[in-house]
């Protein structure tokens, strides 16, 4: 019995670890391949537990090895957008300005009656008093209401131009390049990262040295 003890301290306490590295508090806030990784972390983690047959090493080494793979992907999405576009999801609009996205709950493959019923927990009566509804890539529903719907967009992440949101928000290349000069900055490079409001608002940080 002891030797069982001691083995699940060990595995418990690496566990716990490789959770700290990936950098998330809940289980809400996995992205797919750290939900993936953390599933196997807990299959991989009960091999060496129940059976004292199996080395401890044969339970530790995956575990290490999953998580030094997941760190090392989390990293690359953040310097490398092909890599980025691989494993990360991005946001779905469900909701547009009170209009539901028929094709976009479809795709999610969420049902009217579920998006109502998550509206209704969220103290929304209906998509008419929506202003944007997204479903994010953690798996969560994110409901902006009319009243007090002001969203910023991303346009610049880390040095990079965000295509797609740039163009959702109406504006151009030349524009961004015009902003980020009245920003201070010399050029996109510099920029850790710039938002457009709805209301035109403009928000940036520089990158660190």
């Amino acid at each position: 019995m002891s030797t069982i003890l001691i083995r699940l301290f060990i595995i418990y306490f690496l566990t716990v670890f490789s959770f700290k590295l990936m950098g998330k508090r809940q289980v809400g806030e996995l992205q797919l391949s750290e939900l993936v990784c953390a599933i196997f972390i807990s299959e991989l983690a009960t091999f060496p537990v129940g059976d004292k047959s199996t080395p401890l090493l044969y339970g530790i080494t995956p575990i290490l090895f999953l998580v030094s793979v997941e760190v090392i992907i989390s990293y690359a999405t953040t310097k490398w957008r092909t890599v980025k576009r691989a494993f990360d999801q991005t946001p779905d609009f469900l909701i547009v300005k009170g209009m539901l996205k028929p094709k976009a709950l479809s795709n999610a493959r969420i049902t009217v009656e579920e998006l109502l019923s998550e509206l209704r927990q969220q103290g929304v009566g209906g998509p008419h008093e929506v202003e944007y509804a997204l479903l994010e890539p953690n798996g969560k529903i994110s409901v902006l209401k009319r009243d007090c719907a002001d969203m910023d967009r991303a346009l610049i992440i880390d040095g990079r131009v965000n295509v797609n949101a740039l163009s959702i928000a109406g504006k151009t290349q030349a524009w961004l390049e015009h902003t980020v000069k009245k920003q201070g900055f010399k050029n996109i490079s510099e920029v850790f990262l710039l938002t457009l409001s709805d209301s035109g608002q403009v928000y940036s940080v520089k990158k660190e040295e």
